[in-house]
């Protein structure tokens, strides 16, 4: 069994560590600034976790919401965000999404949308995000890539589950935009044993064994629809 609620939602500093081992060179990072266009719009987050994109981007922005499910990921979040100008964190559900129709000029999400289970509470939050769309606004997502090292680790299942995710997003009308080439590159393999052990359980352990490395090969994939002016 995979543990991502659980590490979400409760074992921050796991999560955390997580997060630090996953793209060192910031790549995912910065194609995500340089690609999606946040200057004058106002935006709503999807699963903004500890806040990262949010302390990067929201000064640009006309207003800034940035949502999650987690209490333990918003107050990390907002306390790293403590004095950023145009920026609300909000603890709600993407389900019941609390603003208004046609609010928001764009929508993003990284690692947040691909993960609402069972599939039709995805489908609903889906439907929340088109919701509070503008008519001609945007939707980003950056998604994991089903083929890796890492997905290996994952299992034959997962990597199936996230080509899936892929294929819905196409049939909402997403554009695959890029793929992303960004690895794991924990400080030791003692580490990577901790988090992944933590997180994947007996699975991981098992492949870091036959694999003993602190790095692993991975990638993302960032798609994009262009909601129609009249929708």
């Amino acid at each position: 069994m995979e543990q991502w609620e659980k590490t979400y939602t409760s074992d921050v500093d796991i999560y955390e560590a997580f997060g630090a081992a996953f793209d060192p060179e910031g790549k995912v990072w910065h194609r995500v600034l340089e690609t999606v266009p946040f200057a004058g719009k106002t935006v709503l987050e999807i699963g903004c976790g500890l806040g990262h994109y949010a302390q990067a981007i929201a000064r640009q922005t006309t207003s800034y919401v940035a949502l999650d499910v987690s209490e333990s990921m918003l107050a990390k979040a907002r306390q790293r965000n403590a004095g950023t100008a145009n920026l609300t964190f909000v603890h709600a559900d993407a389900q019941a999404i609390p603003l208004p129709d046609a609010s928001v000029d764009l929508i993003f999400g990284t690692w947040a949308i691909g993960a609402i289970w069972p599939p039709e509470a995805m489908e609903r939050a889906m439907g929340e995000i088109h919701r509070v769309v503008k008519p001609g606004g945007e939707i980003w997502a950056v998604e994991t890539h089903w083929a890796s090292e890492f997905m290996d680790l994952r299992g034959p299942e997962e990597q199936a589950n996230d080509h899936q995710t892929f294929l819905w997003y196409q049939s909402h009308g997403f554009d695959l935009i890029e793929v992303v080439k960004a690895p794991f590159v924990f400080p030791s393999l003692a580490e990577a044993q901790r988090v992944l052990g933590f997180m994947f359980e007996e699975k991981a352990l098992r492949y870091l064994a036959q694999h003993p490395s602190p790095r692993l090969e991975h990638g993302a994939i960032i798609v994009r629809k262009q909601v129609a002016a009249g929708a």
